[in-house]
């Protein structure tokens, strides 16, 4: 179990530093953008594009990160119920939803139809470039692929871990 924490932890820190990285760029971006449009009054073309880049792997990121704190938006919160029994099916619901919902998104951004790799999602983006920074669009595909990955691991590693605590 020390290992799943750990795998868990290790996912965890990178997500949040890639997050702070996006938040920071993100920033830095925005800030060039207003200062070459109302110092310079010649704003750079690549300004815009790279923030809204960097502001979707910052919140795909950041949403792994709060989804193994626990604290993503939740209709009911039953981890702290006093009965093992509901918070053992309050986690494998938690997880049953993560799956159903991520699954897809993993499916599709990773395989295309066929289960042809080439085909999904990420690849087909790959043989697209952005307009201003002239960067494969892949890398902005992945984003929600990334993060899909991330969170199914957590809520694995969040069962495997629930499990483990109720078992006799």
């Amino acid at each position: 179990m020390r290992a799943l924490q750990g795998l868990a932890l290790i996912l965890d820190r990178a997500a949040l530093a890639g997050a702070v990285l996006g938040l920071v760029v993100m920033v830095a971006a925005v800030v060039t953008q207003i200062v070459g449009r109302y110092l310079l009054a010649q704003p750079p073309f690549w300004t815009e594009e790279l923030a809204r880049y960097a502001m979707i792997w910052a919140g795909c990121l950041g949403a792994t990160v709060a989804f193994r704190r626990g604290v993503d938006p939740r209709l009911v919160d039953l981890t702290a119920h006093p009965r093992a029994a509901l918070r053992r099916a309050a986690v494998l619901a938690g997880a049953v939803a993560a799956a159903g919902f991520l699954g897809p998104i993993l499916w599709f951004g990773v395989f295309g139809p066929g289960m042809d790799p080439a085909r999904g999602h990420v690849a087909r983006m790959a043989r697209r470039t952005s307009e201003a920074l002239e960067i494969p669009m892949s890398w902005l595909a992945a984003a929600p692929a990334a993060m899909a990955f991330v969170i199914l691991v957590h809520a694995l590693i969040i069962v495997a871990l629930s499990v483990r605590k109720t078992a006799p």
